[in-house]
């Protein structure tokens, strides 16, 4: 309960801290007034709610509209028959280890996608931290690999199942 309830007050702060730009560029008087507790209570309440695409003029990557809530626990899987691909869904990164599983009988492949908030899915590479991708050949059956997830940033497997069915999972936790 302990380590819910930290995750909880890192999140809400990071959510406040986050709109204070916004919140600052939006004024035209300097006079004005910050926030009221009850315009921001619903956030520290855990009562906000996020539509998943607002399209707004004043939405900006660094508003409180753009920010999800993220929870440690989710995962997705994704089954893909020979010869074929195919993409999760997305979950969210918990600011945390997540981990990766691949699993076939045969050759597969399983690369990591995220989305920074921005709507562009890029491979992870090189240049970021940690490895994020599995390769198996036939007869290795299963490998897994842990790898830090962003709070914030989207992520979604993408598998390739070569000479056998290949399952790929991900999930936000170790």
């Amino acid at each position: 309960m302990k380590k819910i309830s930290s995750l909880f007050l890192l999140t809400a702060a990071i959510s406040l801290v986050s709109a204070v730009p916004t919140f600052a560029a939006n004024e035209s008087s300097t006079n004005a007034s910050p926030p009221s507790f009850d315009s921001i209570a619903p956030f520290v309440a855990g009562e906000a709610t996020f539509p998943a695409n607002e399209s707004s003029a004043n939405t900006s990557p660094s508003s409180i509209d753009s920010i999800a809530p993220f929870v440690a626990g989710e995962s997705t899987s994704v089954v893909v028959a020979p010869v074929t691909y195919q993409f999760s869904n997305p979950i969210n990164g918990a600011g945390q280890y997540g981990k990766i599983t691949l699993e076939s009988a045969g050759k597969a492949s399983l690369y990591v996608y995220y989305n920074t908030g921005n709507g562009v899915w890029t491979s992870m590479n090189i240049h970021d931290p940690g490895t994020s991708f599995i390769l198996l050949d036939a007869g290795q059956g299963s490998d897994s690999l842990t790898f830090y997830m962003n709070l914030g940033w989207q992520y979604k497997v993408y598998v390739f199942a070569e000479t056998h069915t290949a399952k790929g999972y991900i999930r936000n936790y170790q």
